[in-house]
């Protein structure tokens, strides 16, 4: 039974109790409010013939008042119909963003070619790309210091103004690994006498060597040397008019480290926004004040089976990244058997090997997709 005919039910329900209420209080009895309203627990001499029940009275009226009431809330409260959006729904576009000039602070300029823009900062990895066409800017890391040399920078200034000035803010939980992984254009993930994964990156904090050089037009090499582990790897970049593509052959990889080599990362932070960062208090001399990255409109494009939007927002809980195998999974790899077999029903793999990124409603995007890779 759907609900208006349940509530109509109940309605002409009322209305019948109602109108043998008042039919039994006109000739004096009460036998329907005795059905319905439980009669006191202590007796009271019966009325002499003739007069009404003051008792049975003030119930009915009270009744009464109580079925008028809930018919009223009946009538006049609709069903509210309301759609909840789910995942599998279009969301509304996002609002616009709006953006500043691109700041080339500490960026070197390489050469322009069609509508875009390249810069290079050296100390961090960081390729900086303008799109002339409107102005928005896109990098290919996080573009931030290492907490200790911030640090360093505050202790050794002199005046509080000064160290105003070099405390810069700091991204918060992120120690000098990770902050060299979100900088840098070139990761390794190597496994340790335990089989444990660690990461290292082409612009750590000690341990590793980069340089890039032009070798032709658009054409750049990126020269990586992890000392620490003795492994030497060359990444080639191209910068075009479509972007910047990178490609490293398996000619290019060197040293005795690379027998511990699980993995090559290229640009992981292609595009990264949000986040959290630390303030620094002037008056306390230290960095007192955590406050979220503003959040920019737009979502994440991932190739989650037939593809798939993740919504840029603030969470409450922690999201779980998305990880997926282009070229399939080698179980030689895996740590554990079971790992492979963990559930009856395969995850979805990447059906193309692409992923994007869009800021704002229809201002500014990217595709990134690989174009070969080998078996596992």
């Amino acid at each position: 039974m759907s609900r208006g005919r349940i509530r109509a039910c109940l309605v002409s329900r009322f209305r019948r109790i109602t109108e043998q209420i008042f039919r039994q209080s006109r000739s004096g009895g009460a036998g329907i409010i005795r059905d319905y309203v439980k009669p006191p627990r202590r007796r009271v001499a019966e009325n002499p013939p003739g007069r009404r029940r003051n008792g049975d009275s003030k119930q009915a009226l009270k009744y009464i008042a109580l079925i008028a009431a809930l018919v009223t809330l009946l009538m006049s409260s609709a069903p509210a119909r309301a759609y909840v959006l789910t995942n599998r729904d279009t969301r509304p576009q996002p609002e616009r963003v709006a953006y500043a000039e691109p700041d080339t602070a500490g960026y070197t300029f390489l050469e322009k070619t069609g509508h875009m823009e390249f810069y290079y900062r050296e100390d961090r990895d960081v390729f900086l790309i303008i799109d002339t066409r409107n102005g928005y800017s896109w990098k290919t890391g996080l573009d931030t210091p290492f907490n200790q040399d911030t640090d360093r920078a505050v202790s050794d200034a002199d005046t509080p103004e000064e160290k105003a000035l070099a405390a810069v803010p700091k991204e918060d939980r992120l120690n000098a690994t990770y902050i060299a992984f979100a900088n840098s254009l070139l990761t390794v993930e190597l496994y340790d006498d335990a089989f444990n994964l660690n990461l290292t990156s082409s612009a750590s904090h000690e341990g590793a060597e980069s340089a890039l050089e032009r070798v032709g037009d658009g054409q750049y090499r990126l020269s990586v040397n992890f000392t620490a582990i003795d492994l030497q790897i060359t990444a080639y970049i191209t910068l075009n008019d479509s972007g910047i593509t990178g490609e490293v052959p398996d000619g290019a990889i060197t040293g005795p480290g690379a027998a511990n080599m699980a993995s090559i990362i290229l640009m992981p932070f292609l595009g990264a926004s949000g986040g959290v960062v630390q303030l620094y208090d002037p008056v306390l001399g230290r960095y007192d004040q955590k406050i979220a990255k503003p959040m920019i409109p737009g979502y994440i494009f991932v190739p989650d089976g037939s593809g798939g939007l993740i919504r840029f927002k603030e969470n409450s809980v922690e999201i779980n990244k998305y990880v997926g195998s282009v070229y399939g999974v080698n179980p030689a790899e895996a740590m554990f058997y079971y790992d492979e077999e963990a559930y009856d029903v395969a995850a979805k793999e990447p059906l193309m090997p692409v992923f994007g990124v869009a800021h704002g409603d229809r201002q500014a995007a990217f595709a990134a997709w690989a174009t070969d890779g080998a078996e596992h």
